[in-house]
C-alpha cells in the first residue's frame, strides 16, 4: 500500500474516506485492488499540524485477501502510507501609542506595555507580557519613539498555536513621544555709574543681571544675549 496526501490546516479533522484516491493497494499477483471506504485507517486523530502514518484496518486486509482465494496475500514491504496536515499562514500586527511629558527619567517598556496590542489575523489572541517589547532608543529626552516586539516577543507570538505560521502583517511598530515640559525664565539684577560721558556697553554689567530657570537648571548669561 502506498500514497501521501496533504492539507493546510484548516481546524477540521481530515475523515479518511475522503482522501481515498490518494491511495493504492499493488497486489504482485498482477491482480487489482481498488480501495474503498473502511479500508484504511490513520495512526492517530489528525485534525492538528502534524505528519501522520495511513494504514490497512483489518477490514481492508481481508477485502484484500478476498481478491482471488488461489492466493495467501500477505504484506509487503511497503504498508503505508504518508498524511501531513501542514502549518496554516496567519499575520499579527502590532498597534498602540503612549506618551508623556519630559521628567527627565527613563521610561522602562514594561511600564507602558497596557498601551501596545498584538492582533493576529486567526481570531486568536494574545496579551503582551514583560519582555516582548523594547524601544528603538534610549527614551529619556524630549523626542518621538519606536515599539516593537522583541525576538521573544515574536516567539511568544509564534507559539500561541503551532498549527499556524505567524509572520509580520502591514503594522508591526508603535509610538511613543516625550513631550516638552513647562517650564519659565526669569531675568532680574540691577546697576548704575555716575555719568561720565560715555555710553554704557551692556556687556560691561552683564555679571549684575541673572536669569533664573523654573526647573532647577542654570545659565549664565553672555555676550549679546
Amino acid at each position: 500500500m502506498s500514497g501521501t496526501d496533504s492539507k493546510i490546516y484548516d481546524g477540521k479533522t481530515t475523515k479518511i474516506d475522503d482522501v481515498l484516491g490518494s491511495y493504492s493497494v499493488t497486489l504482485s499477483n498482477g491482480e487489482s485492488y481498488t480501495l474503498k471506504a473502511g479500508d484504511l485507517k490513520f495512526n492517530k486523530d489528525p485534525k492538528d499540524k502534524d505528519k501522520y502514518v495511513v494504514s490497512l484496518t483489518a477490514a481492508g486486509i481481508a477485502n484484500i485477501q478476498a481478491v482471488d482465494s488461489n492466493y495467501d496475500f500477505t504484506a509487503g514491504d511497503e504498508v503505508t502510507g504518508s498524511y501531513e496536515i501542514k502549518a496554516a499562514g496567519a499575520t499579527y500586527t502590532l498597534s498602540g501609542t503612549d506618551s508623556k511629558t519630559y521628567d527627565g527619567k527613563t521610561t522602562k517598556i514594561d511600564d507602558v506595555l497596557g498601551s501596545y496590542s498584538v492582533t493576529l489575523s486567526n481570531g486568536e489572541t494574545y496579551t503582551l507580557k514583560a519582555g516582548d517589547l523594547k524601544f528603538n532608543k534610549d527614551p529619556k529626552n524630549k523626542d518621538k519613539y519606536v515599539v516593537s516586539l522583541t525576538a521573544a516577543g515574536i516567539a511568544n507570538i509564534q507559539a500561541v498555536d503551532s498549527n499556524y505560521d505567524f509572520t509580520a502583517g502591514d503594522e508591526v511598530t508603535g509610538s511613543y513621544e516625550i513631550k516638552a515640559a513647562g517650564a519659565t525664565y526669569t531675568l532680574s539684577g540691577t546697576d548704575s555709574k555716575t555719568y561720565d560721558g560715555k555710553t554704557t556697553k551692556i556687556d560691561d554689567v552683564l555679571g549684575s543681571y541673572s536669569v533664573t530657570l523654573s526647573n532647577g537648571e542654570s545659565y549664565t548669561l553672555k555676550a549679546g544675549i
